[in-house]
């Protein structure tokens, strides 16, 4: 899976799945990255990992729900273009009743994992079709968004648009040879797994974390989390050539694993 001279945008790339992506499209051969994320910290830290050393690495911290922060950002970030294309792995997402969310929650999750989406896309679509580049756009949606579950009442919703508008994407940006597609995990290893999903299941039904994982694990068919690494790799395959024929398609990457 050869990304050599490419020049990719990741969202999210501080921790888990974009920082997986991150890492293996460096190994990838890719030439340039720019990663996004709201803690800079962490992504400076990341940058300084041995992977780096022979790409250029722009780190900027912004939070995509901030509508204006976006245009900014994406601005300051062509700066250091052109782009190939984008991996939008920014999500939030934590169980909650339907009776229960507030305005906030509602805002913060659909903000967060479909508003930043659609409009990040549409300003990477405009840079790759001013210059004339061929690209790629990788959305991760989530099984849950094919098929929801309770408390899920605005992150699968959240998910299902990212679906919908990925499919319309790859219809509309097909003529000038721009590929939509999007990745949708199960349950993952990664910390907003654990802290957001197992965390708050343990807080809303007074059951432990310890007892909730293996419980989740156990309806696993395949009796285990998936890996950030193995949904990065699926992800660099749609970035390259080697998926030069896959557009507007949502793969699972989820064990097995069926909401009920």
């Amino acid at each position: 899976m050869n990304l050599n001279g490419k020049h990719y945008l990741i969202t999210g790339a501080s921790r888990g799945l974009g920082k997986a992506v991150a890492l293996k499209c460096a190994e990838a051969g890719c030439k340039a990255l720019t990663l996004w994320s709201r803690n800079m910290e962490l992504l400076e830290e990341l940058s300084r990992n041995e992977a780096f050393e022979n790409i250029d690495v722009f780190c900027q911290a912004i939070d995509v729900s901030d509508s204006e922060a976006l245009v900014e950002a994406f601005k300051e970030a062509e700066t250091n273009g052109p782009f190939d294309g984008l991996v939008n792995c920014a999500g939030y997402g934590k169980p909650c009743p339907f009776e229960k969310v507030t305005p906030e929650i509602f805002a913060k999750t659909m903000d967060t994992n479909f508003k930043a989406v659609f409009f990040l896309s549409q300003l990477m679509f405009k840079h790759l079709k001013t210059d004339k580049r061929e690209g790629c756009v990788i959305n991760v949606g989530s099984v849950s968004g094919k098929t929801p579950d309770r408390t899920l009442s605005v992150y699968s919703p959240s998910k299902a648009a990212v679906i919908a508008l990925t499919q319309v994407m790859s219809k509309e940006l097909a003529p000038y040879k721009i590929r939509v597609n999007c990745v949708c995990p199960g349950a993952m290893d990664t910390d907003m797994f654990h802290k957001d999903t197992i965390g708050a299941f343990s807080e809303m039904f007074s059951v432990s974390e310890e007892q909730l994982l293996r419980s989740t694990i156990n309806a696993i068919p395949l009796k285990r989390l998936v890996k950030p690494e193995e949904a990065a790799e699926l992800i660099v395959y749609l970035l390259s050539d080697k998926a030069s024929a896959i557009t507007g398609q949502s793969i699972n990457i989820d064990c097995g694993l069926e909401f009920h």
